[in-house]
């Protein structure tokens, strides 16, 4: 008896494994397949880097961000938890 588990527990690493390999070897494939062409002025572009500049002045949509947010907080300051709304309190 003791000889047929030992054949199950073999067999079935032996099917994990497998699976896994079978698994590994069509991943891998399915990459190759979708891949693009793609031109060395497309590499070079993606590989530049970024310029970031920085702005003097703030935008008029992060000022009025900015003067909402706290309007809301001046709203919800110093008041008890509880007599907030769901809503508010998240």
């Amino acid at each position: 008896m003791s000889d047929r588990i030992g054949y199950f527990k073999t067999a079935g690493r032996a099917a994990i494994l497998s699976s896994l390999a079978t698994g590994i070897a069509i991943s891998l494939s399915a990459g190759a397949f979708a891949a693009e062409k793609v031109t060395e002025d497309q590499i070079l572009k993606g590989l530049t880097p970024k310029r970031l500049t920085r702005s003097l002045s703030a935008a008029p949509a992060d000022t009025a961000k900015a003067a909402e947010e706290a309007r809301f907080l001046n709203q919800v300051r110093n008041r008890t938890t509880r007599s907030l709304s769901s809503g508010e309190r998240n």
